[in-house]
């Protein structure tokens, strides 16, 4: 079953951000089988504390095991200090499939 790393965050600094971190933190995903399957920028919250205005992304792996190796890999873990104070962020690491089109 696919895992997924879901991410909302808040930007402090979009420009920094999508210059320094984002192209990195890509391409570290992508070697470790992830796959970027859902982006978008300018959320409106409607209920809860996540943001307005905030990033959601949701990264696809062939597996939770791999989302968490990815997650929690040396790599990926030196790549997040270059976003701090650029961002705010939430992430999940979930396990899931995409309902059938019947189900909706």
């Amino acid at each position: 079953m696919p895992g997924y790393m879901v991410m909302n965050c808040v930007f402090h600094d979009i420009e920094r951000f999508v210059s320094e971190y984002a192209p990195k933190a890509a391409e570290s995903l992508a070697a470790n089988g992830g796959k970027v399957v859902f982006h978008s920028i300018g959320a409106k919250t409607v209920e809860g504390d996540f943001g307005s205005g905030g990033s959601f992304v949701m990264i696809e792996f062939p597996t939770l095991a791999d989302a968490e190796a990815a997650w929690f890999s040396d790599e990926y873990q030196e790549l997040k200090r270059l976003r701090e104070g650029l961002a705010d962020f939430h992430v999940l690491l979930v396990e899931g499939e995409f309902a059938p089109a019947s189900m909706n």
